[in-house]
């Protein structure tokens, strides 16, 4: 099957931030002259999120290790894409970068739950760009290679992230807030 195509790093937060600040610019064309100045400038202060190093979240690191082993090699290129970013500097230095200021980044972790492996898998191979992967595949098909996904990952993670059948792990995120360039 056809791997989507994913773009360098510094695109890929090129792209992001890009789409969001015209979603603010829109947003502040429809309040133009309905808010103080200081309204205004809070509005244009935005936080941002990004996903640190797949490593460090255990579910996604086990999830594209048997989606290789399952799909071939380079088949998880899209998910792994969307984590990375280990150091909050870097995060930093690309928002300055890319015209934000007033940049602040902390590192956060979150626990994730999802009621099994299987339906995270589900999620990430029907509900999201990784769908391509199983373009074309029929309904049987499809259930059958994401519950072997879905096996091969499960048994990749401590038993602790699977307490009665229940995932529940760490995500690590670098979350940004910066003011919108003018």
């Amino acid at each position: 099957m056809p791997h989507p195509t994913v773009a360098p790093r510094t695109m890929n937060l090129t792209t992001r931030l890009r789409e969001a600040t015209i979603s603010v610019r829109d947003d502040r064309e429809i309040l133009a002259g309905r808010v103080s100045w200081l309204d205004y400038r809070l509005f244009l202060l935005r936080m941002y999120g990004f996903y640190s190093s797949i490593e460090r979240t255990p579910a996604a690191h086990a999830f594209v290790q048997a989606l290789d082993g399952r799909l071939g090699p380079e088949s998880s290129r899209t998910k792994r894409a969307e984590h990375i970013f280990p150091n909050p500097e870097e995060v930093k230095s690309l928002l300055e970068a890319a015209g934000f200021s007033a940049v602040m980044v902390a590192t956060v972790t979150k626990q994730i739950s999802f009621p099994s492996m299987l339906d995270y898998v589900r999620f990430q191979l029907v509900a999201t760009p990784m769908a391509a992967l199983l373009k074309g595949a029929d309904g049987s098909e499809r259930d059958q290679v994401i519950a072997s996904i879905a096996a091969d990952a499960a048994s990749r993670l401590d038993g602790e992230l699977l307490k009665d059948g229940r995932l529940t792990f760490p995500q690590e995120s670098q979350v940004a807030l910066a003011v919108v360039p003018s």
